[in-house]
C-alpha cells in the first residue's frame, strides 16, 4: 500500500477532527460534560481512545472545539455567501443557520454556558471565540456600511446586539414553554429578519417581497385632510 500524499493526509485529519467534534456534540448533549467520558466519545467516532487523544488532549479542550465547529467555523462562509445587499434577507438567512443550529444542540449550548460560568479557564476561551464571531460580524457590517446596504452604525455595537438577539432568544426558550411556542425557525427568521433590517417604527419602507410597505401615519394624515376639506 502506497504512503499517503500530504494533501491526503491533511484531509484524513480534518475527516477525523469532524467525525470526533460531530459525535462529542451528541455525547455531550445526552451525557452533560461531568458523565460523558472521552471513551464515549471515541466509541461514538468509531476510533480507539488513543486515537481521540492525539487530536483532543482532554474534555474541555473537545468540548470547546465542538462548539467552535458549531457556532463559528460556519459562519464566515455563511455571511461571505449571503451578503448584505438585500438586508431583509440576509438578516433572515443568518437568522434561520443560527436558530437552527441553537435548536437542534440546545441541551449542548446550555451545557457551554453553564460551564463557562463555573470554570475560568474555559470563560476566558470562550470569551475569545466570541469575540472572534463578533469580528466576523463586524467585518460584514462594515461591508455592508461601505456598500450602501446599512445605514452608518458602530459596527462592534451592532455585531454584538446581533449577538445578543439569537443568544438571548435561545435562553427564552429553555425558561419558557417552547412545547406550546407557536412559531417555527422559520416564521421567527423572518420576523426578526424583518425587524432587525426595518425596525418597528411605521415607515415607508421595502420589504421582503419587494413591495413598498405603506406608511400609516402618512395614511391618516391624507385621509384628515380629506375629512377637514369635507367640512369646510
Amino acid at each position: 500500500m502506497g504512503r499517503l500524499t500530504a494533501q491526503a493526509k491533511s484531509e484524513l485529519v480534518e475527516t477525523r477532527r469532524r467525525q470526533i467534534l460531530e459525535a462529542a456534540a451528541e455525547v455531550f448533549s445526552a451525557r452533560g460534560y461531568h458523565d460523558a467520558t472521552m471513551r464515549e466519545v471515541a466509541a461514538a467516532a468509531g476510533l480507539a481512545q488513543g486515537t481521540l487523544y492525539l487530536y483532543f488532549p482532554g474534555k474541555r479542550e473537545l468540548l470547546l472545539a465542538v462548539w467552535d465547529h458549531l457556532v463559528i467555523r460556519s459562519l464566515a462562509p455563511l455571511l461571505e455567501q449571503a451578503g448584505p445587499a438585500d438586508l431583509a434577507e440576509f438578516f433572515k438567512t443568518v437568522l434561520r443557520n443560527r436558530l437552527q443550529i441553537l435548536e437542534q444542540y440546545a441541551p449542548l449550548m446550555r451545557l457551554v454556558y453553564h460551564i463557562a460560568d463555573h470554570d475560568e479557564t474555559f470563560r476566558a476561551a470562550l470569551i475569545d471565540r466570541l469575540e472572534q464571531m463578533h469580528d466576523v460580524a463586524e467585518t460584514c457590517i462594515r461591508r455592508g456600511i461601505q456598500e450602501g446596504a446599512i445605514r452608518p452604525v458602530e459596527p462592534r455595537i451592532a455585531a454584538r446586539m446581533f449577538s445578543s438577539v439569537i443568544v438571548g432568544y435561545l435562553f427564552t426558550q429553555q425558561f419558557f414553554d417552547a412545547a406550546n411556542w407557536p412559531y417555527g425557525v422559520d416564521r421567527v427568521a423572518d420576523e426578526m429578519g424583518r425587524v432587525l433590517a426595518f425596525g418597528v417604527v411605521p415607515r415607508a419602507a421595502t420589504d421582503l417581497d419587494g413591495a413598498a410597505a405603506p406608511d400609516p401615519r402618512r395614511a391618516r394624515e391624507r385621509q384628515d385632510g380629506r375629512r377637514g376639506g369635507e367640512r369646510v
